[in-house]
C-alpha cells in the first residue's frame, strides 16, 4: 500500500512474498485482466517520492501522471494483470484493482490506518510512518516465510496526492532492504455512484530471489500475486465491515481467495517492453 498496503515476504527457497499493499478484492474474485474506458487525464505534473531508482521508476510515475480523474470499472470482482518485463524477467509486476462496496472517505481511513496493518496482514511484525515532505516515510518489518530466515526489513517514500472527491493517490519507492533489490508501486482510490469505491494499484518489486530464481521462479509467482489477492481481500473486507474484528476479517479473507484468477494471471503473464512506454491500462 501507500507503499500499497503492501506487505512484502522476500525470501530464498520456498520464497512468498506478500505485497500491501496494499490495497486490494471481491468475495467471489474471476476472471482475468479486463479493461475500461477512463475520462479526464490528469495533465499536472506530481512531485515523485526519491528512492532507489530501477528500470521500472520512470514508467511508474509516468503513469501515476496518466492516471484518469475518474475510473469506470467493468466489473466488480478482483482484476489482475501480471507484467512479466522483457528486459528484466526477474522483476514481478501485478495491477490489480477491485470494488468496494463502502464510500471512498471509508476506505481511505483504511488505508492511512498504519497502526493497525499488523492486526490486518498476516506476518506484518510492525509499521512505522514519519512525515516528509508531501508524504510519509515508512518502515516495515515482515516475518520470514521459515524460521531460520531473517525478517524481511525495508523502508519506502511514499508521496501522497489527495484530490478528494475526484481521487487519493500513494506513490512509494523503496529507500532501503535487506531484501528487496527494487519496489515501485501506486496505489489510486476513487469514489463511484451509490456510495462504493474503486480500489487500483501497480506493484513492480525485485528482491534477493535467490536460487530459487533459477528453479522455482514460476512459484514465487504464484506466492507473490496469491498474496497480493489475499492482501486485497483484507482491505476490501474491513472497508465493507467496519465491525468486524481483525481475526474476522483475516479468516474470512482466506475462506473467500479464488485461486483461479491468481493462477490464470500468472499463466497468461503480459510481456511489457520498457523501450516502447507500456500504455496505462486499468487491471
Amino acid at each position: 500500500m501507500p507503499s500499497s498496503p503492501t506487505t512484502i515476504h522476500a525470501g530464498m527457497n520456498h520464497l512468498l512474498v506478500a505485497l500491501r499493499k496494499r490495497l486490494w478484492m471481491a468475495p467471489l474474485a474471476i476472471g482475468i485482466c479486463t479493461t475500461s474506458t477512463t475520462t479526464a487525464l490528469a495533465t499536472a505534473p506530481m512531485v515523485s517520492p526519491g528512492g532507489i531508482a530501477t528500470a521500472h521508476t520512470s514508467l511508474v510515475a509516468h503513469w501515476v501522471k496518466k492516471l484518469p480523474q475518474s475510473a469506470k470499472p467493468s466489473r466488480e470482482g478482483l482484476a489482475l494483470r501480471c507484467f512479466e518485463t522483457s528486459q528484466h524477467s526477474e522483476v514481478i509486476g501485478v495491477a490489480h484493482g477491485f470494488v468496494v462496496h463502502a464510500a471512498a472517505a471509508r476506505l481511505v481511513a483504511v488505508i492511512d490506518d498504519y497502526d493497525h496493518y499488523k492486526d490486518l496482514f498476516e506476518d506484518t511484525v510492525k509499521v512505522r510512518v514519519t512525515p516528509i515532505p508531501n508524504g510519509l516515510y515508512e518502515y516495515w518489518e515482515q516475518k520470514a516465510p521459515v524460521i531460520f530466515l531473517p525478517n524481511t526489513r525495508y523502508a519506502l517514500n511514499t508521496v501522497i496526492h489527495d484530490e478528494m472527491p475526484q481521487r487519493k493517490i500513494w506513490h512509494s519507492r523503496l529507500v532501503s532492504s535487506n531484501q528487496l533489490l527494487g519496489n515501485d508501486v501506486f496505489v489510486a482510490v476513487y469514489p463511484l455512484e451509490n456510495g462504493s469505491s474503486y480500489y487500483w494499484e501497480v506493484d513492480f518489486i525485485n528482491a534477493k530471489w535467490g536460487v530459487a530464481s533459477s528453479i522455482a521462479m514460476s512459484s514465487i509467482w504464484s506466492g507473490a500475486v496469491s498474496d497480493i489477492a489475499l492482501a486485497d481481500l483484507d482491505i476490501k473486507l474491513r472497508a465493507e465491515n467496519p465491525t468486524w474484528t481483525y481475526d474476522h476479517v483475516r479468516e474470512s479473507a482466506k475462506k473467500q481467495l479464488d485461486t483461479h484468477p491468481v493462477d490464470q494471471c500468472v499463466k497468461h503473464r503480459v510481456a511489457l517492453d520498457l523501450t516502447r512506454e507500456p500504455a496505462l491500462r486499468e487491471p
